[in-house]
């Protein structure tokens, strides 16, 4: 009787192989790496996407965090493209708020633009994260992670 092989995925492997090599926190490292691929691959690949676009509108751009991220040596296209939409929305806030009265922008009506969604780099870097964590905790029953960790 043939045993049965333990079959691994990938993910695995790279949270494995990121546990031997970090030189800090491997799964901050991995999320780290995470982050600057959806953004890569956002501002290279999915910039003129209308739902990556209204994901974004809904959300009012990044969280101040993510933000920071886009700018840099990045596809300065791209950037500018989302960044243009993003302050074009907060422009026709600001004139179609202050038209009305001026003080609605610090009150009632100005919190129409603090309501928003959630920012999309959040919900990919949380979904990553549980993912990753997931499979750490997963591989603790293996040898190899219990290593690997220490």
């Amino acid at each position: 009787m043939m045993k049965r092989e333990n079959r691994k995925h990938m993910p695995y492997f790279k949270v494995l192989e990121a546990f031997f090599a970090a030189k800090d926190c491997a799964l901050c490292e991995l999320e780290a790496a995470d982050m600057h691929r959806y953004f890569d691959s956002l501002l290279y690949e999915y910039v003129n996407d209308s739902g990556v676009r209204a994901k974004l509108t809904k959300a009012k751009g990044y969280c101040y965090r993510h933000a920071t991220l886009v700018w840099g040596p990045r596809d300065r296209l791209g950037t500018t493209i989302l960044y243009h939409e993003q302050v074009g929305l907060f422009i026709r806030f600001l004139e179609s708020t202050a038209k009305v009265n001026p003080r609605k922008l610090v009150e009632g009506e100005g919190a129409a633009w603090v309501r928003h969604a959630a920012c999309p780099a959040c919900r990919v870097q949380s979904e990553n994260r549980e993912s990753r964590l997931a499979i750490f905790l997963d591989g603790l029953s293996e040898r190899a992670m219990r290593e690997a960790l220490e």
